[in-house]
């Protein structure tokens, strides 16, 4: 599998992220089940595993119908329901929230649903939800975070405008948007919630800017664009996402196809994924494509 991005790609991925697209839509939320597959279940989960969240009960039909649509209208301040189709990509550790990809996405639901002006009343009425859906440690940090990223988003949008007028350098705009991130998110909340982004968007940037100088030869650019390429794969593996798993895989076909060994394929994913979970990959792979076992693998 090759994961080489062309100019014309770079060139419209470079596009949207410097206009008005919203930060963190390189990579989009992942599916979630429709209101009607999820059923109320115990909040208990293991590290790392997807916690059903609870949702309020199907409103009653028929003659009910009416009153309870017209309750809604004037109560609610927002519509919750994209609120709750968010919260069940939420993953979970010993009740906690575990801050990732899925958060974000979780983050911008909110945002949209809300509105950028929203007041105590709705952040009010988001607390009852999250409260209601999630572990209590879990909507405790989830509404803190939200209120977080509510400030930096009313920030970035002024940031993106005084960098439009003042830079024609997509790199420091960027670097300006990734500081920011940091002083109303924090560190490593901001690098967990941005993580794809920040890898893939200087990369795109870079390539971008080496596809369009004329001052190098075709052989210069495509030795350039080869390190940047190498450089972004070795960044991505080593992330905790679906995007580092594909690189994994390709960089792993790539090896295999230029004849490459076993031993070679495991220490390539034990330096990324750990010497288990590399034995498992393997026993998996022997299992299902009768390729030799690693020698290098620990019984």
């Amino acid at each position: 599998m090759k994961i080489f991005i062309t100019c014309a790609v770079i060139a419209l991925v470079a596009a949207i992220v410097f206009s008005a697209a919203q930060p963190g839509d390189i990579s989009g939320p992942a599916e979630v089940a429709g209101p009607e597959q999820q059923e109320p279940v115990a909040q208990t989960a293991l590290p790392g595993e997807r916690m059903a969240v609870r949702k309020p009960a199907a409103a009653p039909a028929a003659n009910n119908a009416v009153a309870i649509v017209q309750e809604t209208t004037i109560t609610a301040l927002f519509d919750v329901l994209p609120v709750y189709d968010a919260l069940l990509v939420l993953n979970f550790a010993e009740g906690e929230l575990l801050v990732d990809r899925n958060t974000l996405a979780a983050l911008q639901a909110i945002y949209a649903a809300l509105g950028q002006d929203a007041g105590a009343d709705a952040f009010a009425e988001l607390q009852s939800v999250l409260e209601e859906a999630l572990p209590a440690a879990a909507a405790v940090q989830l509404l803190e975070m939200t209120r977080q990223y509510f400030s930096y988003r009313q920030a970035e949008q002024d940031v993106r405008a005084a960098a439009a007028q003042q830079s024609n350098d997509p790199m420091q705009s960027y670097r300006q948007l990734v500081a920011l991130r940091r002083t109303y998110l924090g560190e490593d909340t901001a690098g967990q919630l941005f993580a794809e982004e920040e890898t893939q968007v200087p990369y795109m940037i870079s390539a971008f800017a080496v596809a369009r100088d004329k001052s190098l030869s075709a052989e210069a650019r495509a030795v350039r664009l080869a390190e940047l390429q190498e450089a972004f794969n070795n960044s991505a593996s080593r992330m905790d996402s679906p995007l580092a798993r594909k690189v994994l895989e390709a960089k792993v076909a790539r090896l295999r196809a230029g004849g490459a060994g076993e031993n070679e394929v495991f220490a390539v994913r034990e330096e990324v994924l750990g010497s288990a979970e590399a034995q498992r990959l393997a026993e998996r792979d022997q299992m299902e494509g009768g390729r030799p076992k690693e020698t290098g693998a620990h019984e």
